[in-house]
């Protein structure tokens, strides 16, 4: 082992002169062969603590980590620095790929990033096994644990791979966990005599604020006007990739330059967007979910919440992207109950029911079929599915070992020549990439072609491929049938009766319910008449003495302007709404009893006699819209109660029978 310390290591090469909180602590344990479970607040240095031993160590560390950004960030920070670092991940061209696999042959590096995916390709594990790996490090690792909030199944396999390499230390690093999941972390990894090192979750310079609001218009205004007030670089979460195109212009419009990004995007669109907000050029992002993992800007003003996340560590890891630079900045989170309703219906389709689940098994088997090329939508419609319950489904099933997802590279296409070759090889001389696809395609005795072998055998990539088929297109010389534009299935496993699947049936519940109930813990944290301080580090496990933390909403005494200014109606419209629940308590949802108070003639409601009741009608001088609103602001102030589930009814509560009489 080195002689040299860490202390030593930091500042010969990071330029720092003295550790944060708790990484020399979590290095030492490393260098004595501990495996390490390290949860540090976001900006307290956490790649710190397996960069240092991987200098240390006499052969090579391999960091698991779950965002090409993430690597290409880090991979580039330590290069400027002289590290030998490299990255293994989808967006090389197969002749980059191929490169850093032969200078790992030849021990050129000290670092490793890789994707946990990386680990199902035959070849790279092979290249593995010949290596002499001193540490593994696991970033982000609440990804391993199905109780973390962003669960990835792949991470499951590391275990496995721990053991394939020779069982050296591991050390799992994440901002966010609370003793469930890190119990949980411990138990996937096998770390079963780690030391677990926790730093204090508190961040002091940023200030926490929710705004309880009863109209989506209200938190327009809001969050217009907390940014021009705040100023700065930002970003403002959304939960839909709708909202993003709609908070975005909404900004846009008030003068406010931001840009959108989402999953849905290409990736191409994407990069744009993240760089467009990095240099500034927009200093304000809209995302879902999808952004911010892995992305340092440390001059981060603000992060706010436009819609409710659906926990409290989904919430934490975002929020706490802001104020990377320890100067103040701010936290905020904008609610309504349509929240709650998003919120919910993302459960619902995340944990589809077992009849769907069961329709979409025996569709896909009846098939009779081992590669399926159907796009998500396809098998929603022929199973009355959604594409989000599919997808959801399909994730289930690949994590139990019945199917899997293709890679979009296993697809065929098909060209067809439109010119005469040598005419067509004349027309392109100058055009080195158009003439090597065209040598290819003529070589073939066929016109059906492997994405994955053209892309491997030409050395290119597949953005590469794509433009030089498109110029082959524009000039007449091909005719060219894309692959199959989703991700194609390929069945792993024989079937059997639905009763006899491998599928945990009672553990789906259970983490279906543990999704509700860390919803339920997030509006716990909205309505809290408590410190927020106090609330969010307690639910990590850490107390928080101070009566008065002098930075968030409730001991600064602070309430947003829009709050008490929501819907105007009146007492009387308020009692009849409420009045029409209190008949038809737990029988009716928003929707049905809106209906019933504007005294919409429909079949059903002569069929229940709900045409008779005296709410019938009874304001059908407002527009339905904003009796729904009105539903929802008593749902908001405690009035009245959504069941949860497929159909959710309303119930009277007794604070909305006493503002009945």
């Amino acid at each position: 082992m080195n002689k040299k310390t860490p202390l030593d290591i930091l500042k010969k090469h990071f330029s720092f002169s003295s550790f944060r909180a708790g990484q020399e602590e979590i290095i030492r344990s490393v260098l004595s062969g501990k495996d390490t479970l390290g949860v540090m607040p976001t900006g307290s240095g956490k790649s710190l603590c397996y960069q240092i031993p991987a200098l240390m160590l006499p052969g090579i560390t391999l960091i698991i980590s779950p965002l090409i950004a993430l690597m290409k960030d880090q991979v580039d920070a330590l290069q400027k620095l002289g590290i030998a670092a490299a990255f293994l991940n989808s967006s090389l061209r197969p002749a980059q790929t191929e490169e850093r696999l032969s200078a790992l042959r030849r021990g050129q590096y000290k670092l490793l990033y890789v994707a946990p995916e990386r680990f199902r390709v035959a070849s790279f594990m092979k290249l593995i096994h010949q290596l002499d790996v001193s540490l593994l490090a696991v970033d982000e690792a609440h990804c391993i644990s199905q109780w973390g909030h962003d669960f990835r199944p792949s991470y499951l396999k590391i275990k496995d791979i721990v053991r394939q390499v020779g069982r050296p230390p591991v050390v799992a690093l994440t901002a966010t966990a609370t003793k469930v999941v890190q119990k949980d972390i411990i138990k996937q990894l096998r770390m079963e005599k780690a030391n677990i090192i926790v730093k204090g979750f508190d961040r002091p310079n940023l200030k926490f604020f929710v705004a309880e609001l009863d109209e989506e218009e209200q938190k327009q205004r809001e969050l217009v006007r907390i940014i021009n007030s705040v100023k700065g670089a930002g970003i403002v979460y959304v939960a839909t990739k709708k909202a993003v195109s709609e908070i975005s212009g909404l900004l846009n419009k008030n003068g406010l330059k931001s840009t959108g990004y989402h999953g849905g995007m290409d990736k191409k669109q994407r990069v744009e967007a993240q760089n467009t907000w990095l240099r500034g050029e927009h200093p304000i992002i809209v995302a879902t979910n999808a952004f911010g993992m892995g992305i340092d800007k440390a001059a981060l003003r603000f992060v706010i919440h436009y819609n409710m996340p659906g926990s409290v560590e989904a919430y934490y890891q975002e929020a706490g992207r802001a104020g990377r630079d320890s100067k103040t900045s701010y936290c905020v989170l904008l609610y309504t109950y349509r929240d709650h309703i998003i919120q919910d219906y993302l459960i619902e389709n995340n944990f589809p029911p077992e009849y769907v689940l069961q329709e979409i098994y025996n569709f896909l088997f009846s098939l009779e079929q081992k590669n399926i090329l159907l796009t998500y939508k396809q098998i929603g419609e022929a199973c009355g599915s959604s594409e989000f319950q599919v997808a959801s489904a399909i994730k289930l099933f690949e994590r139990y070992h019945i199917l899997k997802r293709m890679d979009k590279t296993a697809l065929s296409y098909e060209v067809f020549f439109m010119k005469d070759l040598p005419a067509a090889l004349k027309e392109v001389a100058r055009a080195p990439m158009q003439k090597k696809l065209l040598d290819w395609f003529a070589e073939s005795t066929v016109n059906v072609f492997s994405m994955e072998e053209t892309l491997k055998r030409l050395q290119i990539s597949s953005d590469q491929f794509n433009n030089t088929i498109r110029q082959l297109v524009g000039r007449g010389i091909l005719n060219y049938t894309p692959p199959f534009r989703g991700r194609g299935i390929e069945i792993t496993s024989t079937f059997v009766d639905w009763e006899k699947t491998p599928i945990d049936l009672e553990e789906y519940k259970r983490q279906e319910q543990l999704q509700r109930e860390r919803l339920a813990i997030m509006e716990e944290y909205v309505k809290t008449k408590t410190c927020r301080r106090k609330y969010l580090l307690g639910y990590f496990g850490e107390k928080y003495s101070k009566a008065n933390c002098g930075g968030c909403d409730i001991c600064l005494n602070w309430h947003s302007p829009e709050e008490g200014q929501g819907i105007k109606t009146s007492a009387d419209s308020l009692q009849k709404m409420l009045a029409c629940v209190y008949e038809f308590d737990g029988l009716f949802g928003v929707t049905t009893i809106a209906s019933i108070l504007k005294g919409v003639k429909e079949d059903r409601f002569a069929n229940w006699g709900a045409d008779m009741s005296e709410s019938f009608g009874i304001l059908k001088k407002m527009k339905k819209e904003k009796i729904t609103r009105l539903i929802y602001a008593a749902i908001s102030k405690g009035y009245l109660e959504r069941s949860s589930g497929k159909y959710p009814v309303l119930e009277i509560t007794s604070e909305g029978i006493d503002k009945l009489a």
